[in-house]
């Protein structure tokens, strides 16, 4: 059944067939991570509907109060999250790019995920 096919190009498609294998599993938990991050804005999106009365709660509060209110909201749920999940989805893109064999600029320690010096 091998006749005919040099063992060294054998070789080749074995290591290419483990990096696609690795690769299809650090893709499968970067979706089990997204999923769960997609349960988190399900969640957040609750509390916001809880929350529908927010045009009443300026009239209650006064619009500095709001202010300082929906700040504190972004501060700890919103921004964590949206950032929480911009590099997830930077890990999933490198992990395609991985799959269909292109280069992959991989940060270093010392740099966060956009590539800036921290």
């Amino acid at each position: 059944m091998l006749e005919g096919y040099d063992l060294e190009d054998l070789d080749e498609l074995r290591e290419i067939q483990n990096r696609l294998i690795q690769d299809v599993e650090v893709l499968e938990g970067m979706i089990v991570r997204l999923e769960g991050d997609m349960g988190s804005l399900a969640g957040l999106a609750e509390k916001l509907r809880a929350d529908e009365g927010v045009l009443d709660l300026a009239d209650r509060l006064g619009q500095e109060e709001l202010v300082t209110y929906v700040r504190r909201m972004g501060r700890e749920g919103l921004l964590p999250l949206a950032e929480r999940l911009r590099r997830e989805v930077a890990l999933l893109i490198r992990g395609f790019m991985r799959v269909r064999g292109e280069d992959v600029y991989d940060p270093s320690p010392d740099e966060d995920e956009t590539g800036d010096e921290s």
